[in-house]
């Protein structure tokens, strides 16, 4: 049988990694849509007695979950599974429910649906990035009673060949990533996931990039185009898809594969570069120690946050700071202040509403009009350095005035705080900063360059927009003559700069980073042993 015409189809990264394997689709038919079935009104006990004890056995999962989540990734993502039993256990939900069957005359099914199939219409209809995005859990929680009530347990399903794999060392499909399918597949064997909606920050986005599993979604109607045991390439750096790739097209990807097996490269560190991890959780120290990497070069503060869906107190955040320095063991570790704003939206931190928040309240002006936040955050820090040596970045700066406002509101915050090493620095991701940056490192001990939003600004281009991803080109010359420049300001004041962003961890770009002057990089953890390949045969060649 002839090879399939490839298709490539452009999606929205939500987890770093790359892999091609052939894909299992999430079994996502059942279920979607039920018409009322009634009932006769002596049996409207019975139908109530059969939704708590569904209700019952379903929260008792959430729990095991919450277990397995807290002692395998952290505590924080698995409070993830505590909030979806305190949505399905409010006595709320139980009483609307109950009145769904009562009035309806409808069985404990039909109930769910309606019920809950207003919940997420009434969501869908708000105009926040935030509350859309939990849909999926009210979809995850729905789908559990459903699941719980029909006493159906295998969610996966076959397209086209007799043996569905159950997701074992394959890429799941399906149109929606839920938390629940994200950790109650066997995560150990499975190798992606795709799905047609949900968001950067939603729950399951936070926990496949705690897992390490390579993730896209906004790949619409995928799940109709494709049977299982279809191949599939997926870049959960980029957002491609690749359906059907070709052998020249993975041949391509090989080339410059970011997942290369332990063992087939030396991994020590390289005299003169530092390849460091960016993590997006305290627990993800551990990985990149396996990793080996040089440090953490980004240590994305608010992902914890999100993760618990609260403005954590100062000793839950010293936990996990003092977890990652130690973990690290000597090595710097670099931290990035609360990135509040934009696309990470928060409303459990009371943000007002903005008509255009990518420009508006974020990173370091939300600092200074929460200086209760950054207080808290930099006496967790602080504390944190006495078990090895901090980099505090400052996140969104546009002028050396507000770097030095903001650093000395956190000078103030822990003067009565023992502390070790601690060094300031900006992140060059405003074009404004950029033009300042022999000023800056004048000021500065070291500085980071966010690539991701630095071209978003300087191009004006939503960099989470799919109908804009073949505009989404970083080998633009403005981009990379402004990365030399910033490196002829650091070396001009002999400070460190380093690189953190997609393209650091593409080995496609190492040879034009390397030659613009970098020598520190930032990457996604399964990027450490290709990035460190790449340098090695640049240096000895």
């Amino acid at each position: 049988m002839s090879q399939k015409k490839e298709i490539k189809l452009q999606g929205l990264p939500i987890s770093d990694g790359i892999v091609c394997a052939t894909v299992c689709l999430l079994n996502n038919d059942r279920h979607t849509q039920s018409s009322c079935t009634r009932i006769l009104p002596e049996n409207v006990g019975q139908e109530k007695k059969r939704l708590v004890l569904a209700i019952e056995q379903v929260s008792l999962k959430f729990d095991n979950l919450q277990k397995q989540v807290s002692s395998k990734i952290g505590k924080g993502e698995a409070e993830i599974f505590s909030a979806l039993k305190f949505m399905l256990t409010d006595p709320t939900v139980t009483k609307k429910l109950f009145t769904a069957i009562e009035k309806n005359l409808c069985s404990a099914e039909s109930a769910v649906f309606l019920v809950f199939d207003k919940f997420i219409e009434q969501f869908k209809s708000i105009d926040d990035k935030y509350i859309k995005e939990r849909v999926t859990d009210i979809t995850d929680i729905k789908q559990h009673l459903i699941n719980e009530l029909a006493n159906e347990k295998d969610n996966f399903k076959c397209k086209g060949v007799g043996t569905c794999e159950h997701g074992h060392n394959r890429i799941v499909v399906a149109e929606e990533l839920t938390p629940t399918i994200t950790c109650n597949i066997d995560v150990d064997a499975t190798l992606g996931f795709i799905s047609e909606r949900g968001g950067k920050t939603s729950h399951a986005a936070i926990l496949s990039r705690a897992l390490g599993i390579p993730a896209v979604t906004g790949i619409p109607d995928i799940f109709k185009t494709i049977n299982c045991g279809t191949e599939i390439l997926l870049n959960g750096f980029t957002g491609e898809v690749v359906l059907w790739p070709s052998e020249e097209t993975k041949s391509q990807i090989e080339a410059q594969n970011l997942q290369i097996p332990d063992g087939k490269i030396d991994n020590k560190s390289i005299p003169g570069f530092k390849i460091m991890a960016n993590i997006s959780s305290s627990k993800e120290a551990y990985k990149a120690l396996e990793f080996n990497a040089d440090g953490i070069g980004l240590y994305r503060t608010e992902m914890e946050f999100i993760a618990e869906e609260s403005d954590l107190n100062e000793d839950i955040q010293y936990q996990k700071y003092a977890e990652v320095v130690k973990t690290m063991n000597g090595n710097i570790s670099y931290f990035r202040l609360l990135d509040v704003g934009g696309d990470k939206e928060m409303p459990f931190l009371n943000i007002q509403k903005e008509n255009n928040p990518q420009l508006g309240c974020r990173g370091a002006r939300f600092l200074k009009r929460r200086p209760e936040l950054l207080e808290i955050q930099a006496r967790a820090i602080a504390r944190a350095s006495v078990h090895g040596p901090i980099g505090v970045i400052y996140p969104m700066i546009v002028s050396c005035e507000q770097f030095l406002e903001l650093r000395e509101m956190f000078n103030k915050a822990i003067q009565d705080v023992p502390c070790g090493e601690l060094l300031h620095g900006p992140m060059f991701e405003v074009p404004s900063a950029c033009f300042v940056a022999d000023d800056l490192f004048e000021i500065a001990d070291f500085a980071s360059v966010g690539t991701n939003d630095l071209f978003q600004y300087l191009f004006v281009l939503d960099r989470g927009n799919e109908q804009l991803a073949d505009e989404y080109n970083p080998d633009h010359p403005i981009l990379w003559n402004i990365l030399k420049s910033l490196n002829q300001s650091a070396k001009k004041h002999n400070k460190p700069l380093s690189i953190c962003g997609a393209i650091a961890s593409d080995k496609r770009y190492i040879p034009k980073l390397i030659d613009a002057g970098f020598k520190i990089f930032g990457v996604a953890i399964p990027a450490i042993s290709s990035v460190r390949q790449a340098i090695r045969e640049i240096v000895n060649s």
